[in-house]
């Protein structure tokens, strides 16, 4: 399990739980006051005389006992709650918001499983007032139960004839048929349940739905007048008055119906779990429907749900024996994406994957894996197949060694994990490919960066450290930033003369003839790719080595010396360098007009509550997201013209020679550099110096400076030299993926091609967790087969090429020492 505690500037304090949002500060009040007050007060007037004793289920937070303690009516609470961490957390990390309510001599912590409290408190005769189940939304199976019919049984055992019971349950409007099932699960356990629902911002804006249910029930059913005259505990900040807490008992009479058809759960159902991870959206309005209508609810009660039903009878089949193994994160998050896979049941499996992942992706097809996995993609979970969808276009797009793939992060490695365990289990005739299996270095090498006859211009991949809370979070600014708002702490720093570069100074090579004005200095403002950064005049940098970086401009390539700013050579400019970068920037840029539209329709949902605190950080992310959308304009804007289409490969302008990055070769013989000017004209550098032909009779006349040699040349040829292996390794393992992307894509297209012909061009399909019309799917899936035969021939011809370039580098190395 993974905790994290996001502080804010404001001192607010959001706790995510394997990324899941537990509560948010600013508006825990409202989901505790509504879930605790209301059944507190309608116990304390059923039995005004009687000090109360109350259970909670869960709640470690400490927040539902915070709000019971505001009654002196309440005698003891027994708090029941597994996580010691979360205990201690509460305790430790947040006392003064929970006011201390772990520590008050009328509460008694119980670190234990519920299920065996309850048991046990069944067998002692105990008996409550007031129980409280504080759950978080179920993820597997074990969590599942907590809202079945034989737990509610267990929960009206122990409650007394007139004691109160309320629920955490789910959204109504996002997952109605789960809320509903919850709702007749408790029915059928004769605890009479009265659901009501609030908004609650955080869980909106983390996308957990429009409104956050409840349920509070009895073994006496509640009597609408109840509600008239309760004394709710003092003090509160969001539940004002009865007629607001009325109100929320008011749903969508098309959304009540739902009730009627939604089925009650025994332990064995998954269907809960099903529910829950594929969420409906209703999308009815009103409160032309409410449950304080009546006693007794007059809809019959549907049937019980009573068997698994979600994994394919393979599946089924084949998980069978527990191995007693511990859980860990991935089996966590493989769970949550497939919950019907039980615990017991894929520990080992798990367990093997997570003790050597690269003996396993090495040697494993895995594109060929996710494509078998989807046709049968009927027989899965909506969330596993979103999530197969995604890996899918994440494999197309990007060809990476299995050591990168695994350093994206536990979802990526998570769902990696499910489809090993699956496909072990529905296609092992698929799950291993052919050839070596043997690990992989995954080394990467600074000749990938810049080369114009490479797909590694401009890296796709994003950079591995991720952390807080993007665009919303108190580190914005202090730093280069990605395309996710992330901090990227860097020691890069820059000096540069932006009015210096393009134009008629390019010829200027006396670095004596200093500029007038001072230089730039500064971090960046945005970290394109790993190795490409946009400084804060809008300039795009690229890195060469530790002491040179590529600046791109509208005229021309510049080579700064990283220590002084100054030019040290200009290039011509690469068009297939430009365009690429130009796409990159404008898929990053895409990305944040949709995040931008989607901040600002947040802020215009909860523009009618009033008791929303946070507006101004709201307004504080959204504009941080349009200044960094603005930096991405500028930078585009840099670049000046931009090719119309992807420029074709590069011809070397000596035969046999090597690109080492772009507008810069080496010959085959490896004595000569060839750099490329921006008028057309070449430059020639040798051991000896610079020269206007390849022959080496004509002396540059310009004081071409000699920092070329020795902070670009010699320590980029160090490195290729000395990473020739990792190299060669990268490559093939790129140019493998490659082919298996093609093969892939000439899928995809003979689908959509067939969908066309056969139902028209507008007809919508899935385009990784997305829809599209065909028409557009088709022009898409073309254009990355064209991209992939390019990268394919460009992988051959490195391949092949590679071990002569790397003995002409070693010579050429040799000599410029």
């Amino acid at each position: 399990m993974t905790i994290v505690l996001d502080q804010r500037s404001d001192q607010s304090l959001a706790v995510y739980i394997d990324g899941d949002l537990q509560f948010d500060s600013r508006d825990e009040g409202v989901y505790h006051e509504l879930l605790a007050l209301p059944a507190l007060a309608l116990a304390q007037a059923r039995r005004p005389k009687r000090q109360l004793r109350a259970l909670i289920c869960g709640g470690g937070d400490g927040f539902v006992a915070r709000e019971l303690l505001k009654s002196s009516a309440i005698k003891q609470i027994d708090l029941v709650d597994y996580d010691p961490t979360i205990l201690n957390l509460a305790q430790n990390e947040w006392p003064e918001l929970n006011q201390h309510a772990l520590t008050n001599p009328r509460l008694k912590l119980h670190i234990c499983d519920a299920v065996q409290f309850v048991d046990q408190a069944a067998q002692a005769a105990d008996e409550y007032d007031l129980i409280i189940c504080d759950f978080t939304v179920p993820r597997d199976q074990a969590g599942a139960r907590l809202h079945s019919i034989d737990w509610y049984q267990q929960l009206a055992y122990i409650l007394h004839p007139q004691g109160l019971i309320a629920v955490n349950a789910a959204s109504p409007s996002q997952t109605p048929v789960a809320y509903w099932m919850i709702y007749n699960s408790i029915r059928t356990a004769d605890l009479n349940p009265k659901p009501y629902r609030f908004a609650l911002p955080s869980f909106t804006e983390a996308g957990y739905g429009d409104d956050w249910g409840f349920f509070i029930g009895s073994r006496r059913a509640l009597r609408p007048r109840e509600l008239d005259h309760l004394a709710l505990a003092e003090p509160r900040e969001f539940l004002h008055n009865i007629e607001q807490l009325k109100r929320a008992f008011a749903f969508p009479a098309a959304l009540a119906e739902k009730r009627t058809t939604a089925q009650p759960t025994k332990l064995a159902s998954d269907a809960l779990l099903h529910s829950l991870f594929a969420p409906t959206w209703d999308e009815a309005s009103g409160t032309d429907w409410t449950s304080l209508d009546f006693v007794h609810d007059p809809a019959p009660l549907p049937k019980p749900h009573t068997s698994a039903t979600l994994v394919p009878s393979a599946v089924q089949q084949a998980l069978q024996a527990d191995q007693g193994l511990d859980e860990s994160q991935v089996f966590e998050q493989v769970v949550q994406v497939m919950p019907a896979l039980r615990a017991e049941q894929t520990r080992s499996m798990v367990h093997e994957f997570i003790a050597n992942p690269l003996r396993f992706l090495n040697s494993l097809d895995l594109r060929s894996l996710v494509e078998a996995l989807l046709r049968r993609s009927r027989e899965l979970p909506r969330k596993l197949v979103a999530e197969l969808r995604l890996l899918r276009r994440h494999l197309q797009r990007t060809w990476e060694n299995p050591q990168l793939l695994l350093s994206r992060g536990l979802r990526i490695v998570s769902v990696i994990a499910l489809v090993i365990i699956l496909a072990n289990l529905l296609h092992p005739d698929t799950t291993y490919a052919k050839g070596d299996t043997s690990a992989g270095s995954g080394a990467t090498s600074s000749q990938s960066m810049v080369r114009t006859n490479s797909p590694y211009d401009v890296v796709q991949a994003p950079p591995s450290t991720v952390a807080g809370r993007g665009f919303a979070s108190s580190t914005y600014g202090r730093g280069p930033v990605d395309e996710y708002g992330t901090y990227i702490p860097t020691t890069r720093r820059y000096r540069y003369y932006g009015s210096y570069y393009g134009g008629s100074s390019y010829r200027n090579y006396n670095r004596n003839q200093r500029p007038s004005e001072d230089p730039n200095e500064g971090g960046a403002l945005y970290r394109l790719t790993p190795e490409t950064d946009i400084l804060a005049n809008g300039e795009i940098v690229i890195i060469l080595t530790d002491q040179a970086y590529l600046l791109l401009a509208d005229q021309v390539m510049t080579v700064v010396d990283s220590e002084d700013g100054l030019p040290i050579v200009f290039l011509q400019r690469d068009e297939a360098l430009i365009w690429r970068t130009h796409r990159e920037l404008d898929r990053q840029r895409r990305g944040l007009d949709g995040s931008v539209k989607a901040k600002q329709d947040w802020i215009d949902w909860v523009s009618w509550a009033g008791f929303v605190p946070w507006r101004n950080d709201d307004q504080a992310e959204l504009n941080n997201i349009v200044q960094t959308r603005g930096t991405l304009d500028q930078a585009i804007k840099s670049l000046g013209s931009i090719p119309a289409n992807q420029p074709a490969i590069r011809v070397p302008p000596t035969a046999g020679g090597f690109q080492l990055f772009s507008s810069v070769w080496m010959n085959a013989e490896g004595s000569l550099a060839i750099l490329e000017q921006p008028d057309g004209s070449k430059a020639y550098l040798n051991k000896t110096g610079w020269f206007r032909d390849a022959a080496l009779t004509q002396p540059l006349s310009e004081p071409y400076p000699d920092e070329f040699r020795t902070k670009v040349l010699v320590p980029f040829l160090t490195k290729q030299t000395t990473e020739y292996e990792a190299i060669k390794k990268r490559i093939e393992a790129d140019l493998t993926s490659a082919k298996s992307d093609l093969s892939l894509l000439n899928s995809d297209k003979t689908e959509y091609t067939s969908i066309q012909t056969s139902y028209g061009p507008s007809d919508i399909v899935d385009y990784g967790t997305t829809e599209i019309r065909v028409d557009e799917a088709l022009r898409r899936t073309n254009d990355d087969l064209a991209r992939t035969q390019q990268l394919i021939q460009v992988l051959n011809d490195q391949l092949s090429s590679l071990p002569k370039q790397n003995d002409a580098a070693k010579k050429f190395l040799q000599s410029l020492k």
